[in-house]
């Protein structure tokens, strides 16, 4: 049987209140060189749950970690476990099944 995972959130008025107060600070440049970029990649995320089309970045660097481990054969299971494979051989073998696979479909 599989573990089911439970997902427990923030009210959304509590993420927006996050969102909103990193913006601010980032907007009124009151961070310091060491901790603006920390802000930015927490408002990113923010932008991210919230779904604002006008921020892609967090999903941008998303999209590109999980292709740069899919090519090093890695995979997502389950929508939360991550398989390693078990030297260079197996990760290019699935690599090509993978590429294999979409050139079917």
């Amino acid at each position: 049987m599989k573990e089911q995972i439970r997902i427990t959130v923030q009210p959304a008025k509590k993420i927006q209140r996050a969102h909103d107060l990193l913006l601010q600070l980032t907007l009124d440049q009151m961070l310091g060189e060491e901790l603006a970029p920390k802000v930015i990649l927490a408002l990113d995320v923010l932008c991210w749950v919230l779904c604002h089309d006008h921020n892609p970045s967090f999903q941008d660097k998303l999209n590109g970690l999980e292709q740069a481990l899919k090519d090093a054969g890695f995979e997502l299971v389950d929508g939360h476990e991550l398989t390693r494979p078990k030297g260079p051989e197996e990760a290019k073998e699935a690599k090509e099944a993978k590429e294999t696979e979409e050139a079917s479909s």
